[in-house]
């Protein structure tokens, strides 16, 4: 009986003891799992939800609105600006260009040109030159391979501006004597010569645009939205068509390679009294005025086809303003991603065709050109 005992003692000892060490790795196992209980804390993942600030929880957003903004400074030979925001807010790219008479005998402008002469040519833009190469600071000395011995060109310098500023995302306080970089101070740009108020000035304009308000969020914005690569290089592209009053086009491509925005403009003989240059208009009559863009009047507001008519809130009664006819033309490049094989007849689209923009009753011939210059 005794031994009896002894065996059940024993046996009841042994189970207590498995059980005891088992309960010991489990709960070693436990802990582990109590850290994946962090998993809950990961429930504070659904503070992702608090993402939904714009679904956005882990983005840190830039300080303006998602797309390509147009800036200008005012008249005669003005400078414009265009500056790409990406979709979350971040400036990526600027483009800046500046209204020029280029001299030539064959010109159909006259102007009083320094020291006093007549000088003769046509209206373009600086950049419409050889993608700013053939506008040269120091004519006694020659360009090869777009530069010139020994000194920084134009566009070169007005590069180094946009990117200074692209990397600041705002203008920073330069140290400025007149229009120029103070020599002596600490915040400009090294190498950089020129004369920069008026490109610094059309940027801010631009900025000025594109600055969220209060309460706004770059998510608050709808951004063309694409799948898989495209098939073009980040940033901005600039193409332009040649001579007098030449068209220019800006190409905006995402980080992914899809063209996300497209503008274009033309060069634009402005009718005003006083203004320095002369030509002939039409019917052979004398015009006097100044050289500028249709966009930079008054974001192309201020170019009417219809003169006869007032334009009202950027409208004429039973009319699609330039402006808006262009913008549509570029609107079917996008979402083509290239060019479409537009119906034309004689630079305007065809009647009868079935690849046309409907409602584009304007010539487009030079704006589908430019933009493929600028995509090429």
């Amino acid at each position: 009986m005794k031994k009896f005992l002894l065996l059940i003692l024993s046996l009841v000892m042994f189970v207590s003891i498995a059980a005891c060490g088992n309960g010991d790795d489990n709960g070693d196992n436990g802990d582990n799992g109590d850290n994946g209980d962090n998993g809950d804390n990961g429930d504070n993942g659904d503070n992702g939800d608090n993402g939904d600030n714009g679904d956005n929880g882990d983005i840190e957003y830039g300080d303006y609105k998602p797309g390509l903004h147009l800036g200008y400074t005012d008249g005669h030979q003005n400078t414009y600006a265009y500056v790409y925001v990406d979709a979350e807010g971040y400036i990526v790219d600027i483009f800046i260009d500046t209204v020029y008479l280029k001299t030539d005998d064959e010109g159909p402008l006259t102007w009083e040109g320094r020291g006093g002469s007549e000088q003769t040519g046509y209206a373009t833009t600086k950049m419409s030159l050889d993608g700013g190469c053939g506008y040269n600071m120091w004519p006694a000395q020659p360009v090869e391979d777009c530069t010139v011995e020994g000194e920084i060109m134009w566009h070169d310098q007005v590069r180094m501006v946009a990117e200074d500023i692209i990397d600041n995302q705002a203008i920073p306080s330069y140290d400025m004597d007149g229009d120029y970089f103070d020599e002596d101070g600490d915040d400009i740009i090294a190498g950089v010569s020129i004369r920069i108020t008026n490109y610094v000035n059309a940027v801010q304009n631009a900025l000025d645009i594109a600055t969220l308000g209060a309460n706004e969020s770059p998510a608050d914005f709808d951004v063309p939205s694409f799948t898989g690569t495209g098939s073009f290089e980040p940033g901005i592209h600039f193409g332009y068509t040649d001579g007098h009053q030449n068209t220019v086009a800006v190409v905006a491509v995402n980080a992914d390679g899809f063209i996300e925005y497209i503008t274009a403009d033309t060069i634009y003989m402005k009718s005003d009294a006083e203004g320095p240059v002369t030509w002939v208009g039409r019917g052979g009559s004398e015009a006097t005025g100044y050289a500028t863009t249709k966009m930079s009047l008054d974001q192309g507001c201020g170019y009417n086809m219809w003169p006869a008519q007032p334009v009202e809130d950027c409208q004429v009664e039973g009319e699609i303003m330039w402006h808006d006819q262009v913008a549509m033309v570029m609107d079917a490049i996008i979402d083509n991603q290239g060019i479409p094989t537009f119906d034309i007849d004689g630079g305007y689209f065809d009647e009868d065709g079935d690849d046309i923009v409907a409602g584009v009753t304007i010539r487009v011939t030079h704006y589908i050109d430019a933009v493929a210059n600028a995509i090429d």
